[in-house]
């Protein structure tokens, strides 16, 4: 059975469609500043809490957000904005 790192790189090798894409932000800058965007699209400032901490954000189409919630054992992001409910974040617990 194909693992989460597994599914992160087929999707990063992957070509990426409408309402899906991989954010990974540098840890050593300060708040909503992305550096590198899989899909540029998507690259804007997230309001994400914590963002100073934030090693990566996935973030993931709806119709396999519940699965991809479970595998991770994380929490969707919770904002006002319903299509942030599909991101997943990695904090730095350093």
């Amino acid at each position: 059975m194909p693992t989460v790192a597994d599914f992160l790189e087929e999707i990063r090798n992957a070509p990426v469609p409408d309402g899906f894409g991989l954010i990974f932000v540098d840890r050593r800058r300060r708040g909503t500043d992305i550096i590198q965007v899989d899909n540029p699209r998507f690259a804007w400032g997230l309001p994400i809490a914590d963002m100073d901490r934030l090693k990566r954000l996935v973030i993931i189409s709806p119709d396999i957000a519940g699965a991809f919630v479970d595998e991770m054992d994380a929490q969707p992001v919770e904002t006002m904005v319903d299509w942030y409910r599909f991101a997943m974040w990695e904090l730095d617990e350093a």
